[in-house]
């Protein structure tokens, strides 16, 4: 047959280890809570009845702050960010090809927006431009670094 060990209970030992951990884990809860008591008994033993109601009225609030502002504030930008994830998620991811073309794209309008500039330089008149010079040269620095990123590809 099949599944014996699932059919079977655990042996005696193991038993025994079982309820050590779970005697342990209730006499720790148990020293936990008696802890907090004798903490609220001090903490309320010279206090008078007003001082008590105060207090809490003032947990009341508080605990009415997070349960009415608060939380459901914080629940609304989850959810926000949330459904943003999902629409990323749902998005085809960027493959190679796709940054292929738009590094190709990024350098076509980069060669588009020199031969403007160069249009731009061409019809001013060098002599009344002082920094025609410093133009040209980077342009042709422009250039020169054009040249490596083609030959990385």
């Amino acid at each position: 047959s099949s599944g014996i060990n699932a059919e079977w209970p655990l042996r005696p030992g193991e038993q025994r280890v079982g309820q050590k951990a779970a005697i342990n884990a209730a006499e720790n809860k148990i020293q936990r809570l008696m802890r907090q008591l004798k903490e609220l008994r001090a903490a309320t033993q010279n206090m008078s009845v007003e001082k008590l109601m105060m207090k809490l009225e003032e947990e009341y609030k508080s605990t009415q702050y997070l349960v009415q502002d608060k939380l459901p504030k914080e629940m609304v930008a989850r959810k926000k960010s949330c459904n943003n994830l999902q629409k990323v998620l749902l998005e085809p991811a960027m493959v190679e090809d796709d940054l292929d073309e738009l590094v190709e794209r990024a350098q076509d309008l980069q060669s588009e927006l020199n031969e403007l500039h160069q249009q731009r330089m061409s019809r001013s008149d060098p002599a009344d431009d002082k920094l025609a010079m410093f133009r040209k040269q980077a342009m042709m620095i422009s250039k020169k670094k054009k040249v490596p990123t083609a030959t990385l590809r």
